[in-house]
């Protein structure tokens, strides 16, 4: 019985089931993928030679453009009773004149608990929502 490798070559006695390697390949779509084959000694150095072997996960997640590092994202919560407080002055400034604008929304953190206020542009006005209470 022969063994075929993923090359297409017979694979000999000595190679059993082949060499396992990822090599750089293109998708139909023609974007950068990884093909996991096994292949014989001989297109193991051609694959070698010509620079297509993947050795690593981090040279493979190069290939494929995938950022090693993870996104960071850092939130702020405004609980209810802030959100309560933040929506009537948002309708008071909606009905005095006619929309809401712009906001900007500043957290401090502080170590204890999070200072937090809102900006309104277009009254030009801020609220505190701090709820020095709750530290």
């Amino acid at each position: 019985m022969s063994v075929i490798g993923s090359c297409g070559h017979e694979l000999t006695e000595k190679e059993k089931l082949g060499i396992p390697i990822s090599i750089k390949d293109n998708s139909r779509d023609g974007s950068k993928a990884i093909s996991y084959i096994c292949v014989c000694d001989k297109c193991f150095k051609m694959y070698k030679k010509k620079k297509l072997i993947l050795e690593t996960k981090k040279e493979e997640a190069q290939w494929l453009g995938i950022s090693k590092k993870p996104k960071r994202i850092i939130n702020f919560d405004l609980c209810e009773d802030q959100i309560i407080k933040l929506e009537k002055w948002q309708k008071k400034i909606e009905k005095k004149y006619g929309n809401n604008g712009l906001y900007e929304y500043r957290f401090t953190p502080t170590g204890i608990g999070d200072c937090v206020s809102v900006y309104s542009k277009l009254a030009d006005k801020s609220i505190d929502l701090t709820e020095l209470d709750k530290w």
